[in-house]
């Protein structure tokens, strides 16, 4: 446990964190609430810009108390550190000074502190990564008590605000090479991207979900992706459709089981619809008749990217020489 002076030298000492200069108006601290009774939570990938938005909201609030709980002179704070660590914010920032607490996710249990200090009738405004703050989660640890919001890297504006160029075409482009990082845009060094990649696929998201994947992984992964685009991309053209069965075999059973099986399951083999999935490609299935077996199946087209006003012509064409049925047979519609 920490002691009441060694948290007092620490939070005596702290300091939010300098702007990224030229500093520039983030534009969703316009629609953050300056006064609340729910904890104002601002959660982000890595290096959006949330620590520099929630200075800049305590800016506007004027007198404030900050706390980054990810400084190594933290680190170990738990629960049952809490009761102590309210009795140094109210000696340091006595009253209804509102609280901000900077990487919420470093310390466990933080909703709990968070709660008591909305008890004490502080507005308190917290930032996080978005691998800790889910939506979900967010909402079962501070349920009715939070408002949540997403920040993102800057946007165009910001960007023209931050890098001094004008508003057009090519600026536009260069922006979407670019990205809104602002540690990038400072040091324009690719390495900083690399690393951010890096630490998201790997720290965030690997670890969160109990993966084993590293970013070279990840990257062999999505240049497979996409391998398979660019194949079918080059068998569609520019306007041609694939049509296809959308499973290769008899549809299965009531219970599950595939025609000639003797357990229930799916075969991923048993579908036609993962290339799809993977690509992005537009696909629709319609009904297309009866298998020998008595179960529907479908016929599934295929089209090139953005040609999805083509893809629904051919089904509405399809459907209007092939009505589906509207119940099997012998079974009246509902």
């Amino acid at each position: 446990m920490f002691l009441r002076d060694t948290l007092l030298d620490v939070l005596k000492d702290q300091r939010p964190p300098a702007p990224p200069r030229p500093e520039v108006a983030r534009t969703l601290v316009a629609s953050l609430p300056a006064a609340s009774a729910q904890a104002i939570v601002l959660k982000g990938v890595r290096r959006c810009g949330k620590s520099s938005l929630q200075a800049q909201l305590m800016r506007r609030t004027g007198t404030a108390f900050y706390c980054n709980l990810e400084d190594t002179r933290l680190f170990g704070l738990s629960p049952a550190d809490f009761p102590t660590l309210l009795a140094v914010i109210e000696e340091l920032a006595p009253g209804d000074v509102p609280v901000f607490l900077d990487e919420v996710q470093e310390v466990p249990e933080w909703e709990r502190l968070v709660r008591s200090l909305l008890d004490r009738g502080r507005l308190v405004c917290v930032t996080g990564l978005n691998a800790s703050l889910l939506g979900r989660e967010l909402g079962a640890k501070l349920t009715g008590r939070h408002l949540s919001f997403e920040v993102f890297p800057f946007n165009y504006s910001e960007y023209l605000a931050y890098t001094g160029v004008g508003a057009d075409a090519a600026s536009l482009l260069t922006y979407l090479d670019d990205g809104g990082f602002p540690g990038y845009l400072r040091e324009r060094s690719p390495q900083i991207l690399q690393e951010l990649l890096r630490d998201i696929i790997e720290r965030d998201i690997a670890m969160r979900h109990g993966l084993r994947v590293t970013l070279d992984e990840y990257l062999a992964a999505r240049r497979r992706r996409f391998d398979y685009v660019r194949a079918l991309d080059d068998l569609l053209g520019a306007d041609r459709l694939l049509v296809t069965p959308t499973m290769p075999v008899a549809g299965f059973l009531a219970d599950g089981r595939e025609v000639g099986a003797d357990h229930p399951g799916t075969a991923t083999s048993s579908y036609n619809t993962q290339a799809q999935n993977v690509t992005g490609h537009p696909a629709l299935t319609v009904p297309a008749g009866v298998a020998p077996n008595g179960v529907p199946f479908g016929l599934q087209i295929t089209g090139p990217r953005y040609a999805d006003p083509a893809v629904l012509a051919l089904g509405e064409a399809w459907e209007r020489v092939h009505p589906a049925l509207r119940a099997a047979p012998g079974y009246a519609p509902f």
